[in-house]
């Protein structure tokens, strides 16, 4: 087993995603906490790609295992995990981090199966003491936290919580080397094929993936809660509720955000009759900003 560890790199139009960069940070975080000289190595899919090894590297990456398709551009399940898996056991690794993004939650069990390797999903904390990993995740509604421990050999993998992965400043002028892999598979025979990308309605797109969410409580009164929707409309942005406005019946279930409902990472997270009850609050964590309008100060 090579001293590796495989990062997971998501990209978006061209664009490296942010969490990736975060995920790179606690890669390296992770190296430290080992003890000895780990390689962090990123993996990334797509074509045309010009600095990956300036953009990763700085970040932490040593080196940028570069898949090379332009069929890869899309999040193509069953090529990705077979291109993943077919590196995994080619240079043995010893963990495998993606972010519990959609796409990370949908791939990792599909490479774990595949490897018939354990997974740990929706980690907030990872611990090294000599060769022994552990993990910490929330379970019970975020009550509590439990501390996975991986006892067996061979391959760890891992999914790291958006909100709980904290980005380093960059190391100025440090450069990955990029290793650019055609994919020996038959892309062009997966079984799932990219056949359009359709943008979402800010107003239906799950809550998790929103960029901006304008979020209404108790305080905004169920004969109002229409001002909520005209924000919204206004910024482009999706709608969420507290358990009273899904009580209401004014928002489904699937809106509620909190302890009881969604966890949301948005850059921008507006609030409207809100208390700030933990209860509210937990779901919240992972937001870049967060404007509150209430009158209860």
């Amino acid at each position: 087993m090579s001293r590796e560890i495989f990062i997971m790199v998501e990209q978006k139009d061209g664009e490296i995603e942010e969490t990736s960069f975060s995920l790179l940070s606690e890669g390296k975080r992770l190296s430290k906490k080992l003890g000895d000289s780990h390689l962090l190595s990123a993996i990334a899919m797509g074509h045309g790609a010009k600095d990956l090894g300036s953009e990763l590297g700085p970040y932490g990456a040593d080196r940028v295992y570069y898949f090379e398709n332009p069929l890869l551009d899309q999040y193509l399940p069953d090529l990705y995990t077979t291109l993943i898996a077919q590196l995994a056991k080619e240079k043995e690794p010893e963990i495998l981090l993606l972010g519990a993004t959609s796409l990370g939650r949908d791939l990792a069990p599909r490479i774990a199966a595949r490897l018939r390797v354990g997974l740990v999903t929706q980690c907030v904390n990872i611990m090294a003491d000599g060769n022994q990993l552990a993990a910490v995740k929330p379970v019970s509604d975020q009550y509590l936290y439990e501390k996975v421990v991986f006892r067996t050999p061979g391959l760890k993998m891992l999914t790291f919580s958006p909100f709980a992965m904290a980005r380093e400043d960059p190391e100025i002028g440090k450069i990955a080397e990029v290793i650019r892999i055609p994919p020996e598979t038959d892309v062009e025979r997966g079984r799932v094929r990219f056949i359009e990308r359709i943008k979402a309605d800010p107003k239906t797109i799950g809550l998790e993936e929103a960029d901006v969410i304008i979020c209404g409580g108790r305080g905004v009164g169920k004969g109002t809660f229409e001002i909520v929707n005209q924000l919204a409309d206004a910024l482009s942005g999706s709608i969420g509720g507290t358990r009273p406005v899904v009580d209401w019946g004014i928002l489904p279930y699937e809106r509620q955000i909190g302890q009881t409902g969604a966890e949301v990472f948005p850059g921008l997270l507006m609030t409207a009759g809100i208390s700030g009850a933990n209860e509210f609050t937990v779901g919240i964590e992972g937001s870049k900003l967060v404007v509150a309008i209430n009158s209860d100060r």
